[in-house]
């Protein structure tokens, strides 16, 4: 058996120790569980391992499965010398994965494997490793490339602490997954700082910024939507906003809120915009009830009550997600509000209606 035990383990600033295992499946637990954990916290290392492993074709409307199982970002040994160096010619990848697994080079001998660790480049390696075995099918990734991504971030006294860490891992797992699927980027705004992060500046400035404020959600979702609609009725691209927050609110500031989406809703019906032209996603950033019933009913009553769009998709973040449960529930951020068949699905988890 061939792991990251069996070769150099110092490789330039590569996320891993040196570990030896009792059996095969002491070792497929520990890469499994290194993996997972680096999904949920990704190394900002140039170099880290994961564990790869195939799994059979399924059908989704969202998500597609790939026998194309090495990363796209994977090391390739001895191309420049580098890999030779540390590894003499011990331990080589092959070409594109199969249903079978990887051929492997070792001591000589051609092995062919289902499971591995291959080392991979760069601090987003995660989403390209998901990509090799999971990715958004066509149409998805097609519609994420036609709008607009903004994101409003809650950085307000309440987000301090672990909900600023969860809402910061959200903002770099939306960007990432827009750059990973050739969309533009992001526009980041908050509800208290003035700056306006896009593009690349959203990874590199994030970490600048800290919860400061008391702005609440319904006045800078009310101002910045006022602009934002205006964009939409100059270019009429499609804008997705995704606030994240925590959901804290005063009493009262529930009903300021709702009256901000009412107006807006009707504004795009006045417009005679189409439908998902505009929509708002709330993450919700913790678990706690009263919050989680205060956005659903956003997201279920205001249609019947008021006769507007259906613009408002709820979901909660799960900074513990990995794998395939990660990607749905990014694809619900990121397309709940712009897609009937995404927003009936509250969880993002099952696969969708075709």
């Amino acid at each position: 058996m061939v792991s990251s035990s069996d070769i150099i383990s110092d490789f330039p600033g590569s996320f891993t120790a040196k570990r030896s295992f009792q059996s095969k499946e002491d070792w497929l637990a520990t890469a499994r569980n290194v993996t997972a954990d680096l999904t949920k916290n990704p190394s900002q290392t140039p170099y880290a391992w994961i564990f790869v492993e195939p799994e059979e074709n399924k059908n989704d409307s969202v998500l597609v499965t790939s026998h194309q199982i090495i990363p796209q970002n994977a090391v390739v040994i001895g191309a420049d010398g580098l890999g030779k160096k540390l590894y003499d010619g011990i331990y080589t990848v092959n070409g594109a994965g199969s249903k079978s697994g990887a051929t492997i080079y070792y001591n000589g001998k051609v092995i062919k494997v289902r499971e591995y660790e291959i080392l991979v480049k760069g601090a987003s390696y995660y989403y390209s490793s998901l990509r090799s075995q999971y990715s958004l099918s066509d149409m998805f990734a097609e519609k994420l490339r036609s709008i607009k991504t903004v994101v409003l971030l809650d950085d307000s006294f309440s987000m301090r602490g672990t909900p600023w860490d969860n809402a910061k891992q959200a903002v770099v797992a939306i960007s990432t997954m827009l750059r990973d699927y050739n969309a533009e980027g992001l526009d980041l705004y908050f509800f208290n700082e003035e700056s306006v992060l896009k593009g690349e500046k959203v990874l590199s400035e994030l970490d600048s910024f800290a919860p400061d404020g008391v702005i609440t959600i319904d006045k800078r979702l009310k101002t910045l939507s006022q602009d934002l609609l205006f964009e939409l009725d100059k270019n009429k691209r499609p804008i997705s906003v995704i606030v994240i927050t925590d959901g804290a609110m005063e009493p009262g500031e529930e009903n300021s809120l709702e009256d901000v989406i009412v107006e807006i809703g009707r504004s795009l019906g006045e417009k005679r915009l189409p439908a998902f032209s505009f929509g708002i996603q709330l993450v919700q950033i913790g678990d706690a009830p009263e919050v989680t019933k205060n956005l659903q009913r956003l997201d279920d009553k205001l249609i019947e009550l008021y006769k507007i769009k259906d613009i408002v998709d709820t979901v909660k973040y799960n900074p513990e997600a990995s794998g395939k449960q990660h990607l749905k529930m990014m694809a619900k951020i990121l397309m709940g509000a712009m897609s009937r068949y995404i927003d009936q699905d509250q969880q993002g988890t099952d696969p969708l209606p075709k």
